[in-house]
Order: structure tokens, then C-alpha cells, then sequence
């Protein structure tokens, strides 16, 4: 994760999360990908698959099924994957980019930023956060730190039950932030990154 030292006014923060075709993320591409900003902006793309996507990859009926997006609605009203990347890129230009899952996003980020001759964003996972303030305790309760990032998650994940489409999941992540900037570590002692000038 990207940390401020002290007096360094840090990057706003954007969630971002996909969906994709199937799992695992070899095979798959994405079909769905939410940004929700630390403001309370908002966007989402369905993507039009690729003809190489559709050629080389998979479509899974199972994955269809939980996230409840037809490969025919796609196809109708899915936008340009070229056309997805850019707009991404300019919504995200100057955040700093968070997801809940790197491994998987990363790849299908990469593969959506390729359609349009786009470097894909830099992408910080959620582990590092956790990671980040727990450090920032400066010596004091690991499992109290643990407990308190549980407790946020569990209120998050509350205020958005809705699972498996893009934009909830995000805002969903966002809200898991938004909740470790406002709350001081254990011991009163604030994160780094939440240090401003």
C-alpha cells in the first residue's frame, strides 16, 4: 500500500471491483467493472467481450448464475472494451486505486487496459491496508487491531448485503475504507495515510 509520510497530503482513494466470465482468472475475462471514490462518485461498465475473449476464454454458466449477467446482454448493451479502458483510466487518474482482491482484478484489469492500448493503473490490494494499519498501531494491540478491522468489514459488508455485481461489491470496499481512515488504530494512534497537511 501506498503510505504518506507525515505533512504529504495522500492520493483520494477509488474502490474498484470486476466481474468476469468464470473463474479461475486464466481462463476468464471481465464483464463488469465498478469504480466507487472516496467523494461518493460513482461509475460502471458492462463490457462487450472481445472476439479473442470469446474465441480463447471461457463463459461459465455457474459464474452467470451468481453474478446474473447473460452473455446475450453483453453482447447488446455491453460497451467497447477499448472505449471501458479509457474512460477507467481518465475516472481513476490521480487515486489511488484499492481492490479487494489484486491477484484476480490485476490480470483482468491488464486485460481490459491491452483493448485499448492502455497502461493499466497501478492496483494497491486490501491486504496491504489492513497490513498498513496494523503497522501504524506504533506497538500496541495486534489482535485488537484484527478485531477492529473484522468489526469494520463485518458493518460494511451490513450496509451492503447485494454480493457478486460490481458496483456493490465496490461500494462495499469503499465503506471498508472510508471506515479505516475516519477510525484511529488501537490506542489512539491514526494511520499514517490518513496524515494530511
Amino acid at each position: 500500500m501506498e503510505w504518506f509520510p507525515s505533512g504529504i497530503k495522500r492520493r483520494p482513494l477509488a474502490a474498484i471491483d470486476f466481474e468476469a466470465s468464470c473463474l479461475p482468472c486464466a481462463e476468464s475475462w471481465p464483464i463488469e467493472v465498478a469504480v466507487v471514490h472516496e467523494d461518493g462518485r460513482e461509475c460502471s461498465w458492462l463490457v462487450r467481450p472481445e472476439a479473442g475473449w470469446l474465441a480463447g476464454g471461457t463463459w461459465d454458466p455457474a459464474s452467470e448464475a451468481v453474478h446474473g449477467i447473460s452473455l446475450d446482454t453483453l453482447l447488446a448493451t455491453g460497451r467497447p472494451a477499448g472505449d471501458v479502458a479509457g474512460e477507467l483510466a481518465g475516472e481513476v487518474a490521480g487515486c489511488c486505486l484499492v481492490s479487494d482482491h489484486s491477484a484476480t482484478d490485476g490480470p483482468w484489469l491488464a486485460m481490459l487496459c491491452a483493448t485499448g492500448d492502455i497502461d493499466p493503473p497501478h492496483l494497491e490490494d486490501l491486504a496491504e491496508f489492513h497490513y498498513g494499519w496494523l503497522n501504524d498501531m506504533g506497538g500496541g494491540d495486534a489482535w485488537a487491531a484484527l478485531s477492529a478491522v473484522s468489526a469494520l468489514m463485518e458493518t460494511a459488508a451490513a450496509r451492503h448485503p447485494a454480493r457478486h455485481r460490481a458496483v456493490p461489491d465496490a461500494r462495499r470496499l469503499m465503506d471498508f475504507l472510508r471506515a479505516v481512515i475516519a477510525e484511529p488504530a488501537p490506542h489512539g494512534q491514526a494511520p499514517s495515510f490518513q496524515k494530511s497537511r
